[in-house]
């Protein structure tokens, strides 16, 4: 939904006439009677993949997505009706938020919370993981000994299963817990490990040159 309530998911008005005030234009059209398509994009011309999440911008003029093809992607009206596609080396993307105008964090499979960044040219780049916990050697133990270990004793220490993310699993839900949609300072996500997690953008911001979240 976009947070003027007169578009549903991307391409389609939601307006109804009988219950709410007529609203004003938008770049997406100035025909707004229930069910009207206002916009269509292709995923990919060879399919994409499901399109697993969807968030507009604040200002409703763009909207992203992601898909089951480990790809996010992104129109600005404003500019067109033209997608531009980043395809990724990660796992596939669950679902997508704007932290900020140029600012797009997403979650997914990969257990680790990603934000990419709109350069100057419209174009979506990687920019940074959220996570940047580090898996710690338990007691020194070395890789041959742990090989050792489960040679004679035919099991792993628990240490082996844990990944190096805070979540351990699928992250599934992706929230604003501390500002608003496209100028958040906090984050929350959960997920199939039963985890609640909260992000604090602003130590992050802090410590990468150059990087505008708000």
């Amino acid at each position: 939904w976009l947070d003027l309530q007169t578009l549903s998911y991307v391409f389609f008005s939601a307006y109804v006439k009988e219950v709410e005030e007529s609203p004003p234009p938008t770049r997406w059209g100035s025909k707004v009677a229930l069910g009207t398509m206002l916009a269509e994009f292709s995923n990919s011309p060879l399919g994409g993949g499901w399109i697993r999440g969807v968030s507009f911008s604040a200002d409703g003029d763009r909207v992203c997505w992601v898909s089951h093809d480990s790809s996010i992607c992104l129109v600005d009206i404003s500019k067109g009706p033209v997608v531009h596609k980043l395809r990724t080396e990660h796992l596939p993307f669950l679902n997508c938020l704007w932290a900020g105008p140029k600012a797009i964090v997403a979650v997914g499979h990969g257990c680790c919370p990603m934000m990419y960044t709109i350069d100057e040219s419209g174009s979506l780049q990687f920019c940074c993981k959220l996570d940047v916990s580090v898996k710690k050697e338990a007691g020194g133990l070395s890789a041959m000994r742990k090989f050792q270990s489960l040679d004679r004793q035919a099991r792993l220490e628990v240490s082996d299963t844990e990944l190096e993310t805070i979540h351990q699993n699928a992250i599934t839900c992706l929230r604003v817990y501390e500002g608003v949609n496209g100028a958040a300072t906090k984050l929350s996500t959960s997920g199939a490990d039963g985890r609640l997690v909260i992000w604090d953008l602003l130590p992050l911001e802090k410590s990468m040159q150059g990087l505008k979240i708000k």
